[in-house]
């Protein structure tokens, strides 16, 4: 029988393969580690069998679990959530979840984002996402269907793609949003964008066709080529102090009612012009 409290918390996180991953467990380790609280971390890959097997794990280790969870649906892992332990939902959330959460919200940096592409002379413009269903996807593409819609070519379904896991594909798709008339990409997270940067820089030094850039960055830490697009500057401190606040609340307080906090993204210009302007005219 687990003797509470262990003075542990717990973070499922899907990977750490891109700096928000990194930066996220570095932050909630400095944060926690301030409050005399120690942070074990699991990774799913994105499998929801891993999540729901590290839910149940951590049910019996932790005071309180953090999850960034694949889940589309909360019945997809409501089997394996403990009802005896503090849960925090982190960056988005599973339709019917009634736990609480922190969440990003970055709809009007997104719409800033893409008209910050259409106002340099690219109208022709393709989204680029992971999950259709997960909220975050919904709201990004509501944004993006908004702001094209308010554009001199307006919108076109056929210029919204999604990427699963695999990320192989980056040369294939340029190609065929080039041959759809796309003369830029908004990608509609970290991984997806530090994909397209790599490979556009190098693309557009060897190609005929200026294809442009923006997408989602940490806010702050970014390189000089991450600077070069314009970006969605995702609200990493914000979602910390937030989300660590919350669930020690909630650990004192296991009584409390659930509630949704959000905290916004913001639209960042690029500051320099080596990628922008490369290959125009």
């Amino acid at each position: 029988m687990l003797e509470r409290p262990t003075k542990t918390i717990g973070f499922i996180l899907p990977n750490a393969s891109n700096y928000f991953g990194h930066t996220l467990m570095e932050a909630f380790e400095r944060e926690l580690s301030a409050r005399d609280y120690r942070l074990t971390i699991a990774l799913t890959n994105h499998h929801i069998e891993k999540e729901k097997e590290y839910l149940r794990y951590m049910a019996q280790t932790t005071d309180g679990i953090m999850i960034i969870s694949d889940a589309e649906y909360y019945d997809m892992i409501a089997d394996a959530v403990p009802t005896d332990l503090p849960i925090l939902f982190l960056n988005r959330k599973p339709m019917g979840c009634p736990y609480t959460s922190v969440i990003e919200n970055d709809y009007a940096a997104v719409f800033q984002a893409i008209f910050a592409l259409i106002n340099d002379g690219n109208e022709n413009i393709a989204c680029i996402c992971r999950n259709p269903d997960f909220s975050t996807t919904k709201e990004i593409l509501h944004a993006y269907q908004t702001a094209m819609e308010n554009s001199p070519a307006g919108y076109h379904e056929e210029w919204v793609r999604f990427f699963e896991k695999s990320l192989n594909d980056v040369p294939a798709v340029v190609e065929e949003l080039k041959e759809a008339g796309c003369t830029a990409i908004f990608t509609a997270s970290q991984t997806l964008t530090e994909r397209f940067l790599d490979y556009l820089v190098v693309y557009n030094k060897q190609n005929p066709g200026f294809m442009a850039l923006a997408g989602f960055a940490n806010n702050g830490h970014n390189t000089s080529l991450q600077k070069s697009i314009d970006m969605v500057a995702q609200p990493i401190n914000q979602l910390v102090d937030l989300a660590v606040q919350q669930i020690i609340y909630l650990i004192e307080h296991p009584d409390t009612e659930a509630k949704d906090y959000f905290v916004k993204g913001t639209f960042r210009k690029r500051i320099y012009e080596s990628f922008s302007s490369h290959g125009k005219d």
